[in-house]
């Protein structure tokens, strides 16, 4: 007889940022990857890229309903055009980015604008050089499991799940 255990490891949630040149999210794209949940600070991460400002960020899942009231209309990045108001979509394809006062990846007090922006979708302007972009939640799963070595990618409409597996006995 042979008993087959897998014990899966905590998920850890990246965010995957396509910035393009145009509207369609198609032409000269640079594909980043930053924290999920977690304030960094762009301009730290990709210091020799334009397209990152120096403030902090806090990209995170919506907890409640998305309320007009607590998004501000001042883009960031310099940009001189405000993103659109978002469409009502379902919590789990939207997320919402924060940014902060601070330039240390710290995010201390009160965010200075919240925009609630769709998942694996075409949106912008942010600001040059790439000022359209697509945003996709990744999460990685790690599975151990005793028979085999095995990675899987399984696509959700908000998230995308990458599942490792590694031999165990």
């Amino acid at each position: 007889t042979t008993t087959t255990t897998s014990t899966k490891e905590p998920t850890n949630k990246t965010l995957q940022t396509s910035m393009c040149q145009d509207t369609s999210c198609s032409n000269h794209c640079q594909i980043y990857e930053t924290p999920f949940t977690t304030c960094y600070n762009g301009h730290m991460l990709f210091p020799h890229d334009p397209s990152w400002s120096v403030w902090d960020i806090r990209d995170e899942e919506l907890q409640e309903p998305p309320q007009h009231e607590q998004q501000h209309h001042h883009p960031p990045n310099n940009s001189t055009t405000p993103l659109a108001s978002p469409r009502q979509l379902p919590q789990s394809q939207q997320f919402q980015r924060s940014f902060y006062a601070t330039h240390d990846s710290s995010c201390q007090g009160e965010p200075t604008d919240v925009y609630i922006l769709p998942l694996e979708e075409c949106v912008g302007p942010f600001g040059k050089p790439r000022p359209w972009g697509t945003f996709s939640v990744v999460v990685v799963l790690k599975e151990h499991e005793n028979k085999n070595d095995e990675t899987r990618h399984t696509n959700t409409p908000s998230e995308k799940v990458i599942t490792t597996r590694s031999l165990q006995g």
